[in-house]
């Protein structure tokens, strides 16, 4: 595919792009992946919302995290807008390093967008000890007033005022560790098969 795709770059658009980086994905070729979408960054091809949400899942697949947050900037910078899904799988990075400052920014951006907080992503919130943070507090806060929590999300927060407790009564162990999954099962798998039609 990749091969095909050489003969005909001149003519292809960000589906074509984004199939064949999420091809790459699926076959577990991280690296390829990455260095195939930076070289359709490098010579400025077209690419749209979709195409920068699988390049940037390749990065994070990879273990490359600040080149994936790189390529999320460039997207804003470029006038696209992140998805509920790529803002999450975002979040989700940062907290696997452990970054306070960078989860902060990101729940900033995401109620100035107005983005929902996915479920589990709160409850990484509360399993990785952000909770504990009041500034992280006030912004769950203001996701909360703001509508950008889920029924489940805000049980938990109004009856749950400790990380602890919050930990202990909604048991999500392995699910939280899934957001790369679930967040690009979505992104990637329904989507790629409608673009991969389209392109067919």
């Amino acid at each position: 595919a990749v091969n095909v795709y050489l003969g005909v770059v001149e003519k292809a658009d960000a589906h074509i792009h984004t199939v064949i980086t999420n091809g790459l994905i699926q076959a577990g070729q991280y690296h390829r992946a990455a260095v195939f979408f930076r070289s359709a960054t490098h010579k400025t091809y077209p690419l749209d919302s979709l195409a920068y949400a699988v390049g940037i899942h390749a990065h994070l697949r990879g273990g490359r995290t600040l080149e994936a947050n790189t390529l999320f900037d460039q997207m804003k910078d470029n006038g696209l807008e992140p998805n509920v899904q790529t803002f999450n799988m975002m979040l989700f990075s940062w907290f696997k390093v452990k970054d306070l400052q960078m989860v902060k920014q990101l729940l900033k951006e995401m109620i100035d967008s107005r983005t929902v907080l996915s479920d589990r992503n709160f409850f990484n919130l509360c399993n990785k000890n952000f909770f504990k943070d009041r500034c992280c507090w006030n912004l769950l806060a203001e996701m909360r007033d703001l509508g950008l929590l889920s029924t489940k999300v805000l049980h938990a927060f109004s009856h749950d005022r400790h990380a602890k407790r919050v930990k202990a009564n909604y048991k999500h162990g392995n699910e939280v560790d899934t957001e790369y999954n679930l967040v690009l099962d979505s992104s990637s798998s329904e989507h790629m098969s409608d673009v991969a039609v389209s392109v067919c």
